[in-house]
């Protein structure tokens, strides 16, 4: 095995020297600002759902400035301290987190968003850095049994936790899955009745590149210590797993074809998946689409069925109303950890898939109804989903507890001339992951605005590539060339 790239072995020197510095962290503290930094990673599983709690919190009184995680990452010891708002509680992000929070700098409220579509508390542990409790603020769980895992595993004291839910459940609820149903009704239009067949083997089939990459990235956020056997045979049970999952979904495509041949089969690969992979073996195939573009709920919306192998999509059509079917082509350790196992019907085979599939849209039997009591009560634990309103005001809400002084929210804020002397580089991957522009951005707002009838006078800035502030009109007063940062001359 090759050794880790010097980007990881850079973060894994400051893992050293974040544990060793764990016992002298003191944090806890308010925020001197009213300024949300919101950092995102994937456009397309983030933004809406972290939009909605940056236009939450602009509307109570705060600057919240969202978008590239380069930027707002590598400049924050700089910016004016604010609560910084992160999307796990891994290596990767603890490392950050340390960063951010260094001299008391920044106020660290986290969400932890790998924990969606995982039931089992021993892999949702693996997700917790140790020293993340002593880094964060305020931590928000998605549930009852997340908040559980949060205490006893990842050492948060009560007053640390919030169970707010997760905003992107609820982006399937009325009147938000509004926005969504006007994209899917377009896609049916387009292209009339198809089954959907969501792949997740980000693993054996990765963006990073090979296993061996695949496996220093997971070293490099702490999923796995490769001096640990229980560690070893977890990632050895993963890797089984998935490429049992990959057979099995090539498998199902031709199987749906045959059984179905009046619905389209679309595939649409996890986005840490090498997408040419699926082209290259289905590019022949005659009523076969691969595709990647656009939000992933629409796509699901428009669909007639789904079909998956143990992915977080399961537990969002299960959520939407969308009939959606699990296939688990072995009895692996991996299998257990996925909520969509417990609320979808789980099969071995794609052929059994594709039966009750056919008899469900061919037919019209129903094999979802005499468990859905049952399934709804498991959801509603692990969401939140008996709590008034919605987790995006619930989380904007808990921010006023953070502040130092709850008056800064009226007046008007007038923001720092920065003069950058470096242009931030961010890689191909990391551009393909999130770019969006100012219309995008605004257009989404727009909708969201539309959806919930709030939000319409809000001002959106944009504040570097990729990188955007919104406020109250008369919050935010910008330097006077109009700009929040500005590259120095000699460094355009």
């Amino acid at each position: 095995m090759s050794d880790p790239p010097p980007w990881a072995r850079r973060y894994l020197l400051l893992k050293y020297r974040t544990t060793q510095r764990a016992s002298a962290i003191v944090k806890h503290m308010k925020a001197k600002n009213p300024v949300l930094y919101v950092h995102m990673e994937s456009r397309e599983r983030e933004l809406d759902a972290k939009l909605l709690v940056a236009l939450a919190a602009a509307e109570l009184g705060f600057i919240s400035i969202f978008g590239q995680s380069t930027f707002l990452l590598q400049y924050a010891k700089w910016f004016p301290e604010g609560i910084y708002f992160f999307k796990g509680l891994n290596l990767v992000e603890t490392n950050v987190m340390q960063i951010c929070s260094d001299n008391q700098r920044h106020t660290i409220i986290a969400i932890d968003e790998e924990s969606l579509g995982v039931a089992d508390s021993v892999y949702l542990a693996k997700g917790i850095h140790p020293v993340a409790s002593k880094l964060c603020d305020l931590v928000f769980a998605q549930g009852e049994a997340h908040r559980e895992v949060l205490k006893r595993s990842g050492g948060f004291s009560d007053d640390q936790i919030a169970v707010t839910g997760n905003p992107r459940i609820d982006l399937l609820r009325p009147p938000l899955n509004a926005k969504f149903e006007r994209e899917a009704k377009a896609l049916r239009k387009r292209l009339g009745k198809f089954v959907l067949v969501n792949t997740n083997t980000g693993a054996v089939n990765s963006t990073f590149g090979d296993l061996e990459q695949f496996k220093a990235a997971c070293k490099t956020v702490g999923w796995l210590d490769p001096h640990d056997p229980d560690d070893q045979a977890d990632f050895d049970a993963w890797i089984t797993f998935e490429k049992a999952n990959m057979a099995a979904t090539e498998a199902l495509v031709y199987e749906l074809r045959r059984a179905l041949p009046d619905y389209l089969v679309l595939l649409r690969p996890h986005p840490s998946e090498r997408k040419e992979t699926w082209e290259d073996k289905f590019s022949s195939i005659t009523g076969v689409l691969v595709e990647r573009s656009g939000n992933h709920i629409a796509w699901m919306l428009a669909s007639q069925f789904v079909f998956h192998t143990s992915c977080t999509t399961g537990v969002e059509a299960e959520l939407a109303g969308v009939p959606a079917i699990s296939i688990k082509p072995h009895d692996a350790t991996a299998a257990h950890w996925f909520l969509s196992n417990q609320v979808n019907p789980v099969v071995s085979k794609p052929s059994e898939a594709v039966m009750l599939a056919k008899s469900f849209l061919v037919n019209g039997c129903d094999p979802f109804s005499a468990t859905a009591d049952a399934r709804r009560a498991l959801l509603a634990r692990q969401f939140a989903l008996g709590e008034p309103g919605f987790a995006f005001d619930r989380i904007a809400q808990s921010l006023l507890n953070l502040l130092d002084d709850p008056k800064n929210l009226s007046d008007t804020y007038r923001w720092p001339e920065y003069t950058l002397r470096h242009m931030p580089k961010r890689s191909t991957r990391q551009m393909e992951k999130f770019s969006a522009t100012m219309e995008e951005v605004q257009a989404r707002i727009n909708t969201l605005a539309d959806c919930l009838g709030r939000f319409h006078d809000l001002r959106l800035v944009e504040a570097w590539d990729s990188l955007f502030a919104v406020s109250r009109p008369d919050k935010l007063t910008l330097p006077d060339d109009g700009q929040m940062f500005r590259l120095k001359p000699s460094a355009a």
